[in-house]
């Protein structure tokens, strides 16, 4: 048996056909180590596998505390992980940790300890062995994004995917469109993660084709009555131009659900505009990030001119396409005076929601060194 918190990578384990995976999500209105621990009893797994970020890394820990007084095995996987794999497998609680993607890497280590075959040399797993001496193995290829399973969510409480947008309930589900992103954003890990898989030769960045897309959504249209349709990228428009020219022309004809993508101001033209207009798009997230031109491209290496963020979203403006725009504020060396030039952006264009975010240094960014 296994158990792992909320996690994508679950896809793999549709393949393990003899072993039993549970999803541990907790609930709003419930003690969620109480709960946690009631899962544990009920379904006694082997191994417990966690997705980590540097900011729930202590939360992480608590349950990985239970598991491991428990005799469970350990797993801890995500971005902070990656980036600080020494930091999190010296945790007397973590007895593994997968740096980098993690559907190949699951998937052996659970073939592995079903047939009691020894794990130690898989491609991507820091392993702490009895003498707390740790194997470090290298990172493996990257998967095929458009050969992985569609993701199992039937693990999931079917409450789950019940979300407020717009005034309504929807069921609303995720779709993975690509994974990683071209540009450098210095705030963002992907960079970092570029480079990591530049060192075997591998470009992280890889988009799924508009028919895998479509096969994907109508999955979930039919097994999990999907209404909404959320575009999980960094950057929807990062996808090969061709993709979008045959994503714009499949889903009004084969889909036709609204639907929310987060994209660049620099990526919107009337074109794209017009075509996203007839898919029926729901709601766009732009993210601004700060409203100084040069301290922008100085210091988060995004550059654009404030007339182009503007003019962007004008054309949405003028499409009545609902337009969220993100920025971020604290910032190594931001002063009070540029905070305001971000607030002075904000007030020359028309969005129907605007969303400020302190600044976080994570590890594996550019920004977290400076």
């Amino acid at each position: 048996d296994m158990e792992a918190l909320s996690n994508e990578e679950i896809a793999s384990f549709n393949q393990l056909k003899k072993s039993t995976l549970q999803a541990f999500s907790p609930a709003k209105n419930t003690n969620a180590m109480e709960d946690f621990c009631s899962l544990l009893e009920e379904f006694k797994p082997d191994l417990i596998a966690l997705s980590i970020l540097e900011d729930t890394f202590p939360i992480a820990l608590d349950f990985a505390e239970e598991a491991h007084r428990r005799e469970i095995t350990v797993i801890a996987g995500g971005i902070h992980p990656t980036f600080s794999p020494e930091v999190v497998i010296k945790e007397k609680c973590v007895d593994i940790v997968c740096v980098g993607e993690g559907e190949n890497a699951l998937l052996s280590l659970c073939k592995a300890m079903i047939a009691n075959e020894s794990y130690e040399n898989i491609p991507n797993l820091w392993i702490k062995c009895l003498d707390d001496k740790i194997i470090k193995n290298q990172i493996g290829p990257l998967v095929n994004v458009n050969e992985l399973p569609y993701p199992d969510y039937h693990i999931f409480s079917p409450d789950r995917f019940y979300r407020p947008m717009q005034g309504k309930i929807l069921r609303i589900l995720p779709i993975e469109m690509h994974r990683g992103c071209p540009y450098q954003c210095t705030f963002c890990e992907d960079p970092s993660l570029n480079v990591l898989y530049k060192t075997i030769g591998e470009n992280y960045h890889r988009a799924k084709t508009a028919r895998r897309l479509i096969d994907e959504i109508k999955y979930f249209i039919d097994e999990f009555e999907a209404n909404y349709i959320y575009f999980n990228a960094e950057t929807f428009f990062a996808m090969p131009q061709k993709y979008f020219f045959e994503l714009a022309d499949l889903y009004p004809k084969e889909i036709g659900l609204p639907f929310w993508l987060q994209t660049r101001p620099e990526t919107i033209t009337e074109e794209r505009v017009r075509l996203l207009k007839q898919m029926n798009v729901s709601n766009i997230n732009i993210g601004l990030e700060h409203g100084n031109e040069e301290f922008r491209a100085r210091v988060l290496k995004r550059k654009m001119a404030n007339k182009r963020i503007i003019d962007s979203l004008k054309l949405l403006q003028n499409a009545d396409i609902p337009v969220t725009v993100n920025n971020i504020m604290g910032y190594p060396d931001e002063t009070r005076e540029l905070i305001f030039d971000t607030i002075e952006l904000n007030r020359e264009i028309s969005t129907a929601t605007i969303n400020a975010y302190l600044y976080n240094p994570y590890k594996g960014t550019e920004l977290y060194d400076l």
